[in-house]
Order: structure tokens, then sequence, then C-alpha cells
């Protein structure tokens, strides 16, 4: 199934808990970290194209721009948190993941479950983004106990898609091509090409393509013209931009 870059997920700034849903999402990805509680209940998650079964008492870990989906069936009822958290609110996360990944995501049966909720509720609470802040950092430092890390130089493909996911994002108004993503990041053209497809299903330039044009939608009610925000995003001309446009209604 084709995955897509939830852009919804992504221009949301907001730390958002959802509490009890029946969740049947199909294969995305956005650059928030998302924790995934189950309180009662099993659910089947995919994650970077491995699946796990999460039950009572577990809880999984999505990373920025992991694909990942849920799926559960519509007669059954759990009882589950979902919680995403922003880039912004992950510097200090970040800094402790020192550039590594997480070896461990799903966390089973875990000791700090009754606490992580509790967090989740002042959170839910919290009138301020100082105060924000304050819990979510306490949330992932509860987290961080249960969790093993490791070197994110291993040759996985699951790695290797968010590298390029994370370079496109970065570099998608400027020079981001098949080419410069597999220079920067040290691989062949071809076997770049091949990651992406498989978990993406679509080409590079067409991704790229989509950040930029999503990116004039967004800004259209800037002070800036069209014309303007046409080349800021990275489109070469003004064809390549309508073309696109015209062809992705």
């Amino acid at each position: 199934m084709k995955s897509f870059f939830e852009k919804r997920r992504d221009d949301n700034q907001r730390v958002d808990v959802q509490w009890h849903g029946k969740r049947i999402f199909p294969p995305h990805f956005h650059s928030n970290l998302e924790i995934f509680i189950v309180k009662d209940g099993s659910y089947t998650v995919s994650c970077n194209n491995k699946s796990y079964k999460v039950t009572s008492g577990d809880v999984f870990i999505f990373e920025s721009f992991d694909v990942h989906s849920y799926d559960l069936k519509l007669t059954e009822i759990c009882d589950d948190v979902v919680f995403i958290i922003p880039y912004k609110y992950l510097g200090n996360f970040n800094e402790f993941l020192n550039g590594k990944s997480i070896k461990n995501p799903h966390l089973k049966n875990c000791d700090n479950l009754e606490n992580l909720i509790e967090i989740l509720k002042d959170i839910d609470k919290a009138k301020n983004e100082y105060k924000t802040q304050a819990l979510v950092d306490l949330f992932l430092s509860t987290i961080i106990e249960d969790l093993t890390l490791t070197d994110q130089k291993e040759n996985t493909d699951s790695y290797l898609i968010r590298q390029i996911l994370e370079y496109i994002e970065n570099n998608f108004k400027g020079e981001c091509t098949r080419e410069s993503i597999a220079q920067s990041l040290g691989y062949s053209n071809t076997y770049v090409s091949k990651v992406f497809n498989s978990f993406i299903n679509t080409n590079i330039s067409t991704y790229v393509n989509t950040l930029r044009l999503n990116y004039v939608e967004k800004n259209k009610n800037s002070d800036k013209t069209v014309l303007e925000l046409i080349y800021e995003s990275g489109f070469k001309s003004q064809q390549t931009y309508y073309r696109f446009l015209k062809n992705n209604k």
C-alpha cells in the first residue's frame, strides 16, 4: 500500500493527545515523534515495513519519518492513547539520542505506564508552551529509562529511508535530486531510488515537487507573489510548477 506524507500533521505544531480511538490508518509519515500506548486491547501496527503486535500495557515509539500504520478491526474495542510531539519540542530528546536511533521501539509491559498516562492528562490541561515543554520533557525522560539505542550507521533500509526523507525535508527548496541525495548519504543512485520507491511508492522527483507545491499553496496568503513563491519553493520555472499543479488536481 502506498504511504503518504501527512502534511496536516506537520503543519500542526501543537502537541496532540488522542484518547480512545479506533485506529485504522494507512502507511504514513511525518516529522513528529508519535507514541502509542495501549491500556487495554490489541493492535497490529507497522513500522518501516515490519509488523508488531501491541497489546495491553505496551508502548510503541514511532520516530520522526518512520513509515507507520495502525490496523484494528472495527468490531474490537481498545483503550489507548496516541501522543504526537512536534519536532520543535524534541530538542532535549534529540540531544539524548545524539545521532542514534531507538533499537527497541516496542516497549512491552511498560512499568511506567500509569505515570505516563498521568503526565498526558497534565499535558492536556497545560495552559502555555512553557508548561507543555516541561511536561513533554518529563514524559520522554520517563520513557528514556527503558530505551536501548543503536548506532544509526547500521546500513538498514529503514534507517536509510529516514535519512532520505530528512534530507529532502531540509533541502527540497534547493538542489534536491536523486543524485544529490545519493552523494550526500554515500549510496548509489540506483539503491537510493530502490529504497525510496519500496517505502513511498513514488519516485523522488514527484515527491520533491509535491513538497514544493505544498509550500506554494501554504504561503499564498503571504506578502509574496505566486511567482516569487514558485522559485523560492525550488521549482525551476513557472511551466514546471503549473504542469505539476495540473497533474495533481
